[in-house]
C-alpha cells in the first residue's frame, strides 16, 4: 500500500544504481514492463515507458490512436463547403458568360474589318463568304470563312446580309450551354451599329438593345 507521499512509477530497462534495489521484474507476455516501485514525489518520473523483447535496448512510447473527426465536425465542414459552392458557382457562371460575350464582340469587330478589306478589293460587300474552301468568296451569306476572319468565341458568327452598300454580321450563342445560351444574339453592321438582344426574345426592338454596353 502506498503512503500519501508516494507514487507508483514504471521505469525503463536501465535504472540508476540508487534505484536498482527497487526494481522487481514484471513480465507480461510479449511486453516486459521492466520496473515498478514506490517513489516519493521528488523521485517521480512522469512517463510510461515500455520495452519489447525485440527492440534491443531501445525504448518505445505508446501513442494513443487519432480519434479523427466527429460526426458534428464532419457535418459542419460539409455545410461550409455547400455554402461556399452556392455562392461561388453562380459568380463563376456569370463571369464565364461575360467573358464569352466579350470574345464574340471582338470576333464581330474583327470580321467587320475583314468585310471592309473584301469591299476594298472587290468594290462591295457581296460574295465574301468562301463556301468551297478555295480562298475566294462565292456567297453573300453564311458562316464567316477564313478569308474574312477567325472566330475564337463559342458563338456562331454568320454574315446574315451583304450587298454592295452594306452588311450585317451576327453572333449567336451556342445551344445547350446553360446561361450562355440565354445571353442573346449580338450584331454589328457596315456603319458601326451594335445590337444585343439582352432579353433573348429574338429581336432588337427594346430601347436598351442598340448597344453592347452591359
Amino acid at each position: 500500500m502506498l503512503s500519501p507521499t508516494q507514487s507508483l512509477v514504471v521505469f525503463p530497462q536501465r535504472l540508476p544504481a540508487a534505484a536498482a534495489e527497487k526494481e522487481p521484474p514484471f513480465p507480461t507476455g510479449g511486453m516486459d514492463f521492466l520496473a515498478i516501485a514506490a517513489w516519493t514525489p521528488s523521485e517521480t518520473i512522469a512517463a510510461f515507458v515500455a520495452t519489447t523483447s525485440n527492440t534491443r535496448g531501445r525504448t518505445a512510447v505508446r501513442k494513443l490512436p487519432d480519434p479523427g473527426l466527429s460526426l458534428i465536425e464532419l457535418m459542419a465542414a460539409l455545410t461550409i463547403v455547400a455554402v461556399v459552392a452556392a455562392v461561388a458557382l453562380p459568380l463563376y457562371d456569370g463571369y464565364r458568360v461575360r467573358a464569352h460575350r466579350a470574345q464574340a464582340q471582338a470576333d464581330l469587330l474583327r470580321c467587320a474589318q475583314g468585310m471592309e478589306s473584301h469591299a476594298s478589293a472587290t468594290g462591295g460587300y457581296a460574295l465574301a463568304v468562301d463556301t468551297d474552301g478555295d480562298g475566294a468568296g462565292d456567297a453573300s451569306t453564311g458562316a464567316v470563312s477564313a478569308n474574312i476572319c477567325s472566330v475564337s468565341a463559342p458563338h456562331e458568327v454568320v454574315l446574315s446580309q451583304a450587298d454592295t452598300g452594306g452588311f450585317v454580321l451576327r453572333a449567336t450563342p451556342p445551344p445547350a450551354a446553360g446561361r450562355l445560351s440565354q445571353d442573346g444574339r449580338l450584331e454589328t453592321d457596315a456603319i458601326g451599329g451594335r445590337r444585343w438582344d439582352r432579353n433573348n426574345d429574338g429581336d432588337f426592338d427594346d430601347a436598351d438593345e442598340w448597344s453592347w454596353r452591359p
